[in-house]
């Protein structure tokens, strides 16, 4: 059997938990401060031209059916252009790894573990995740079908108990900036976990089912991005926009904003969970992507003879990147999106057009 095969069923689970990721900790923090209390506005503009980026991914894949991201970019661009855009894409999901980690570092550090070393927290995730890659693709599908019940059931849970926390009022006043922000916190959504979704494109080749793949990706984001819309409608319906918006934890909060008769209280620790389970996905397949594709690259028999270096590189690279919170805030809101644009929209887009112009000019 092939270490790498999953069911469309595990493929769904895992585009879900890799669209939740990290964004479900701080996405509602972002968009409140570009968009106020409309950032939910925002957040469904973000998810519907989310859902139409997954379309066009979905699309390329079927193009070019069994083969991965890596191999037919060579053979639509050839050799030498197609390597290029390979290392491009290779090192853009190596430095999504790194932020993955500071944030898991940032997180634990300042919330649960103030007083743990930062270097140990790191390494210490880097190391479960590994394994995890390092036993294959499969482990990390079936794995994430025995996580998802407790997951949904956790979400469901913290949703329905802050029901009773609810304040309308703070949906108001709606578009009171105009439409321009909404726009600009539409965009930053994108790049939190859309524009990061052609990672899919290494992975597609190793799902059982290939018929139904492009309903089984559009479900998967369509599902994700539920939950994280749903999670800034909530954080601004609770908290307000304010309270959202400085916050860096907003999610977070919620979990100590439950109280049902002085006997439920202060559950944070189930959105501790939910991100710690979705985040660890989340880089998981960041790492089975980077180390596949450097394997490839660099022309390996097996791709867990880098895994090792890739702990160590990214250990270090976590502590340029991701200095503080701050900086990453700040990065994510400015930067992050136009970032992503050439890995989530000119990159697919590239290869499908000239995949069609290769395969008419073939058929004439």
């Amino acid at each position: 059997m092939d270490p790498n095969k999953i069911t469309h069923h595990q493929f769904i689970i895992l585009v879900m938990l890799f669209t939740i990721g990290s964004n479900i900790l701080d996405a509602p923090f972002v968009i409140t401060n570009v968009a106020n209390q409309s950032g939910w506005l925002a957040g469904i503009l973000g998810w519907g031209v989310g859902i139409l980026l997954v379309w066009l991914y979905s699309t390329v894949a079927q193009q070019f059916p069994k083969q991965t991201f890596i191999e037919y970019s060579q053979a639509v661009l050839g050799k030498a252009l197609g390597n290029a855009l390979n290392l491009f894409y290779v090192i853009y999901y190596f430095f999504l790894s790194s932020v993955m980690v500071g944030l898991i570092i940032s997180f634990l550090n300042l919330q649960i573990l103030p007083r743990t070393p930062m270097e140990v927290i790191g390494i210490s995730f880097l190391l479960i995740a590994i394994t995890g890659v390092h036993y294959g693709l499969g482990v990390i599908g079936r794995s994430a079908e025995i996580f998802f019940p407790w997951i949904s059931t956790f979400l469901c849970l913290m949703f329905i108990l802050l029901l009773p926390q609810i304040n309308l009022s703070h949906l108001t006043p709606i578009l009171d900036g105009g439409v321009r922000p909404i726009f600009r916190a539409a965009f930053t959504f994108l790049g939190l976990p859309f524009l990061e979704l052609p990672i899919f494109l290494m992975i597609i080749p190793y799902v059982d089912n290939q018929k139904h793949i492009k309903k089984c990706f559009l479900l998967g984001t369509l599902l994700g991005g539920l939950v994280l819309v749903s999670t800034i409608f909530l954080c601004i319906l609770v908290l307000g926009a304010q309270l959202t918006s400085l916050n860096q934890y907003p999610s977070y909060q919620l979990g100590k904003e439950i109280s049902i008769g002085n006997f439920i209280q202060r559950i944070e620790v189930m959105v501790a969970i939910i991100w710690i389970l979705t985040i660890f996905y989340k880089l998981s397949i960041c790492l089975f992507v980077t180390s596949h594709g450097l394997s490839k690259l660099l022309h390996l028999k097996e791709q867990r003879s880098v895994l090792l270096p890739l702990i160590l590189i990214i250990s270090v690279i976590t502590r340029i990147i991701s200095p503080n919170q701050s900086f990453y805030d700040q990065f994510i809101r400015y930067y992050w999106a136009p970032a992503s644009l050439p890995i989530g929209l000119g990159i697919p887009l590239l290869l499908l057009i000239v995949g069609r112009l290769r395969k008419k000019s073939i058929a004439l």
